[in-house]
């Protein structure tokens, strides 16, 4: 995904929340959310280790010992 869509990816996620939640009732919705949640908070932790771990980090001298 090299090209920028933040509104694009904004607006799709809404209406995708928008269509879970016209057939979700309020509890899954809940543990839905929380899954969601959880799965973009690894992704996150995914590309951080890997952004530090890149050969371009460790011929910089930024590797961590």
């Amino acid at each position: 995904m090299n090209n920028c869509f933040g509104e694009k990816l904004t607006a799709l996620s809404a209406a995708i929340a928008i269509q879970i939640s016209q057939y979700t009732n309020d509890e899954d919705l809940v543990v839905l959310g929380a899954l969601f949640t959880t799965i973009g908070d690894q992704l996150s932790l995914l590309a951080a280790v890997n952004a530090s771990c890149s050969p371009d980090n460790k011929k910089n001298g930024n590797e961590k010992q």
